[in-house]
């Protein structure tokens, strides 16, 4: 693969999150906030998938991309959300805790690569990307729980159904 190719294995996910945060505003306006989410998800989930069922460096980086496509949206419509829904007086409390969760779950994350690491060695790595899939599909369920933003509702001209969840 050569340094070349690792640094890209690296910034692809981050090439994706750009993708990501580009398209995240236009499908959230067009398809509503927790549809986006949800869509977010899946990316997640088959960036998993994918990623730790690499056959060659080409399938990997691809699945990286969209697991990037995920994040991107992610760190767009989650705070976006939160700040639609949220109530005023603690609306900047729940957009920093989306922050605080973030930071969790990359410790999480590492935390949970050390032990496979230690357990399983260097061709852990597997593993590693796939385990990702667990919080994805927690993730996923739960999108699939909360209601779609009043605001979104409004602008779309579903007057009741933003006043019922308003």
């Amino acid at each position: 693969v050569g340094e070349t190719g690792e640094g890209f294995l690296g910034a692809s996910l981050y090439i994706g999150c750009i993708g990501g945060a580009a398209i995240a505003g236009k499908l959230s306006d067009q398809y509503g906030r927790k549809k986006s989410l949800a869509v977010s998800a899946i990316f997640f989930a088959i960036s998993c998938i994918g990623t730790a069922l690499s056959h060659n460096i080409y399938f990997f980086i691809f699945n990286r991309l969209i697991g990037g496509l995920g994040v991107g949206m992610a760190s767009i419509l989650s705070p976006l959300y939160i700040a639609e829904i949220a109530p005023e007086k603690i609306r900047g409390r729940l957009v920093s805790v989306n922050q605080l969760a973030i930071v969790i779950g990359i410790f999480i994350t590492y935390f949970s690569n050390y032990i496979l690491l230690k357990q399983f060695g260097y061709n852990s790595w597997r593993w590693m990307m796939g385990v990702g899939v667990i919080p994805s599909l927690l993730f996923f369920i739960s999108v699939l729980m909360i209601p779609e933003s009043p605001l979104w509702l409004f602008i779309k001209q579903k007057i009741a159904a933003s006043l019922n969840v308003f």
